[in-house]
């Protein structure tokens, strides 16, 4: 899991593409309502609906420069299919903590 300094030289380094520089903030937005959906598919282990989300994530995320969220979607969405709950819960932890460092 990647914390601290770590976690925001990643972010610092993460631009969105020509022309998606306007939506950021709404993409940004959007993710945290879908990562509360998450986190309680996680509390009932529903990981159907949750690899569907890491899916929709690790298709768009990098163009809008959140190439780390991507990578997260991947962890869990392989999380899902193992249905490795230890790693599931980690991966969420660390989008909740990524996703504050892109709001700062």
């Amino acid at each position: 899991m990647k914390v601290g300094e770590d976690l925001r030289e990643i972010v610092s380094n993460e631009r969105p593409e020509e022309g998606l520089e306007d939506f950021v903030e709404e993409f940004l937005q959007d993710r945290t309502q879908e990562l509360s959906k998450i986190k309680l598919f996680c509390e009932n282990k529903d990981f159907q609906e949750i690899s569907k989300l890491a899916h929709k994530w690790k298709g768009f995320s990098a163009p809008y420069g959140f190439n780390y969220l991507g990578e997260l979607a991947k962890r869990i969405q392989k999380a899902c299919d193992e249905a490795d709950y230890k790693v599931l819960k980690d991966s969420i932890l660390e989008i909740e903590e990524y996703l504050k460092a892109k709001v700062n």
